[in-house]
């Protein structure tokens, strides 16, 4: 009922099924190889939290509060202000854990909170870019914070867009903190040049269409 898909298409109930199975297996190998383990509270849920209870108390516009959503995540996370580097190992040393898996070319890839409160985010295995693989994990780290508990099996078409737009939202907010994209942006000779745009696509680590 959770899973929040990144994909071209509404959830398919079969796919859903053989995906929370599949979630089932590894939540039971997480459990095995983390038995003896002890480790504090996820930094992750404590986000999670922050979320909600700023959420449920801001009256600012939507817009705006996702904005502040994903500046309060890249500071909780301890990410750089000028750069995504290492984003792969922030989000994982926060409590969230990452796999990969053939999913289809339909599905980018998908996220969820277990029952046992644990974050899952599944990234598929057909793209080889890294800034394209930053994108998904941003925009599953957006679901993950924004729609915790969101059955989005249960969407319409039209809710189903609104979700993925917020988490896109977030994703563009996250990857590119505005004060210091903005900064970035006044260094580009040639704005109509595609071009101009490389030495920024290295800095952030993300695509040129971002």
């Amino acid at each position: 009922m959770n899973i929040a898909y990144r994909s071209k298409v509404m959830n398919v109930i079969s796919k859903t099924q053989a995906e929370a199975k599949h979630i089932a297996f590894l939540d039971s190998f997480v459990n095995y190889v983390t038995a003896k383990v002890a480790y504090p509270t996820q930094k992750i849920i404590q986000l999670r939290n922050e979320v909600i209870n700023y959420l449920n108390t801001s009256n600012k516009n939507r817009e705006t509060q996702i904005k502040e959503v994903a500046k309060l995540a890249r500071r909780e996370l301890n990410f750089h202000n000028d750069t995504n580097d290492e984003l792969m190992f922030l989000v994982e040393k926060s409590g969230v854990f990452i796999f990969e898996k053939a999913i289809g070319e339909e599905i980018d890839a998908y996220s969820l909170w277990t029952k046992q409160e644990r974050p899952y985010i599944i990234l598929g295995n057909l793209k080889q870019s890294a800034v394209r693989r930053n994108f998904d994990i941003a925009h599953e780290l957006g679901h993950l914070l924004l729609h915790y508990l969101v059955e989005f099996t249960s969407l319409d078409k039209k809710e189903h867009k609104e979700i993925e737009n917020e988490a896109n939202q977030f994703t563009s907010a996250f990857l590119l903190p505005e004060e210091s994209f903005l900064t970035d942006m006044q260094t580009v000779a040639r704005i109509t040049n595609p071009d101009a745009y490389m030495d920024l696509k290295q800095k952030w680590k993300t695509s040129l269409q971002v």
